[in-house]
């Protein structure tokens, strides 16, 4: 999971966590200021272990289309 927001990564693992779902990897990337939401889903997506990415943001700031 990447979210932008560590509360609201948090909250979504507990959550998660009460109908036995679980995360392998959980990044909260915050303000984006040395790695941005790109260079994370460029990571999970070159993971060969990654099968699902979710993504949490209030809003994007660039766009790559993959």
């Amino acid at each position: 999971m990447i979210s932008q927001s560590g509360g609201g990564a948090s909250g979504l693992v507990h959550l998660a966590s009460l109908r036995g779902i679980r995360f392998s990897k959980v990044i909260s990337y915050g303000n984006a200021l040395d790695l941005t939401e790109c260079d994370y889903l460029d990571y999970f997506i070159q993971d060969t272990e990654t099968q699902i990415i979710l993504f949490m943001s209030r809003g994007l700031k660039t766009a790559t289309v993959f």
